[in-house]
């Protein structure tokens, strides 16, 4: 028998022209990369194997394909508009942009960037997917600014990519965040969720990310899908030490205080009785 081998990521992404149950099985792809451009980022990236890692996936895209590129901080800038999916100068004009130097991180800025090029530009028989790619950190101006842009994330801008039949995938890389917020937006929109330790996993990560996007509509329903386990992440424990420290604190609060009323009136019941109030 006559045997073939194949590059595994392409096989990926070409098994998920085929995945069972997709609405267009032959449909190109207009993708939107939403890459995170904070300094939290150094953490995961340090190495600098992003761009790279971007560059390499756009070259195996099926056919056809589109490719843009949105980096957030402060807030969302196209550094490349949905066309072909690289050019010669992609990879070099990528890490020149992507400086990791920026204190904010408004993953909402991303977003909605994002799904106005997928909007306007994108293409009526091509399946529309953003991949997010990011610590999962959040800093803003003020608290009342990060209450705002999550629910502007979670309602307003998940609802508009639903309208625009845009799929959310989301990629979180590192293990100090809140994961909630990439799960509901995700899940939202049709689209899963991933977590990795570092960027070195983007490689792998991205086709599968992109595979995954074809496995059903984007309308928002109930999602099947397990969340993919992460590799070496020490499973979340619940914070039992601030109970314990209330309900302890608590505790001796009482027996101080019926020490005190104790010593009180033990003091003042015999000057009571010498001045004769009482029976």
């Amino acid at each position: 028998m006559r045997r073939f081998s194949i590059s595994p990521v392409p096989l990926v992404v070409a098994t998920a022209l085929l995945a069972p149950g997709q609405a267009r099985p032959n449909a190109p792809f207009d993708v939107v990369l939403v890459v995170s451009n904070s300094a939290s980022m150094r953490r995961v990236d340090h190495n600098r194997v992003v761009p790279k890692a971007l560059n390499d996936f756009g070259s195996t895209l099926p056919p056809g394909s589109q490719l843009g590129v949105v980096l957030f901080g402060s807030g969302g800038t196209l550094v490349k508009g949905l066309n072909s999916a690289t050019g010669p100068d992609f990879e070099a004009v990528l890490a020149e942009a992507l400086h990791y130097r920026t204190r904010l991180s408004n993953l909402s800025a991303g977003v909605e960037r994002a799904i106005y090029e997928l909007r306007e530009n994108g293409r009526g028989n091509a399946e529309r997917v953003i991949l997010i790619v990011s610590d999962g950190r959040r800093t803003v101006a003020t608290s009342a600014a990060a209450e705002d842009n999550t629910r502007w994330l979670l309602t307003g801008l998940t609802d508009e990519a639903k309208r625009n039949g845009v799929r959310i995938v989301t990629a979180v890389l590192g293990n100090e965040t809140d994961f909630r917020r990439a799960q509901s937006m995700a899940f939202a929109t049709g689209g899963s969720y991933f977590r990795a330790l570092a960027a070195t996993s983007l490689p792998v990560l991205l086709p599968k990310m992109l595979a995954s996007a074809t496995q059903a509509p984007a309308s928002g329903g109930k999602q099947d899908r397990p969340v993919p386990a992460p590799a070496n992440v020490a499973p979340s424990r619940y914070p039992y030490w601030p109970w314990l420290s209330s309900v302890t604190i608590l505790l001796v609060a009482i027996a101080a205080a019926t020490l005190f009323f104790h010593a009180v009136f033990a003091e003042r019941l015999p000057a009571i009785s010498r001045s004769g109030i009482g029976p």
